[in-house]
């Protein structure tokens, strides 16, 4: 059986979103074209920690390294959601509780730029109510501090499949 469809080769990222951007506006729909460009650029092994305890974010980052994933830490959530902006990650493990931003806010912004990002929140105190707020706002899970290491663990590769299914 013939296909009718001819052979075309692989497109590499870097000339697929040339592509695109040369024919926004004109060929492509802008919010579709800043959509695909958005999914082009994520990459599947970055994970963002946004969190104010710079001693969590380093060892939250050296057990996901550990594990095969590249994580950047921000104790800032502006700064966090501007580099967000710039290029989306596919997982983002939160502080519920971050002074001039609550975690809510942060999910609900996420999911307003990459709405195939997974989101991790994590605080030390909270209550049942709370704990929907977060999960309503698009978070896939939820952890409480102390972290349970290997809850954690499995929490991000869990996030991670979510990922890659809605990819």
């Amino acid at each position: 059986m013939t296909s009718h469809r001819p052979y075309r080769p692989g497109m590499p990222h870097r000339t697929a979103i040339e592509e695109l951007e040369s024919g926004c506006g004109t060929r492509y729909d802008p919010q579709f074209v800043e959509a695909l460009i958005r999914s082009i650029n994520l990459d599947d092994k970055r994970i963002m920690i946004i969190e104010i305890d710079p001693e969590l974010i380093n060892g939250l980052a050296k057990e996901l390294n550990e594990e095969g994933f590249e994580a950047v830490g921000y104790s800032q959530p502006e700064d966090a959601l501007e580099a967000f902006k710039e290029k989306p990650f596919p997982l983002v493990i939160a502080e519920l509780y971050l002074p001039g931003m609550d975690g809510v806010h942060i999910c609900r912004k996420i999911k307003e730029i990459s709405h195939v990002t997974e989101v991790i929140m994590i605080a030390k105190y909270t209550s049942k109510e709370e704990t929907l707020r977060v999960l309503r706002a698009g978070a896939s899970d939820f952890l409480e501090k102390p972290l349970d290491l290997e809850i954690f663990i499995r929490s991000v590769h869990r996030a991670m499949r979510r990922f890659k299914g809605k990819k």
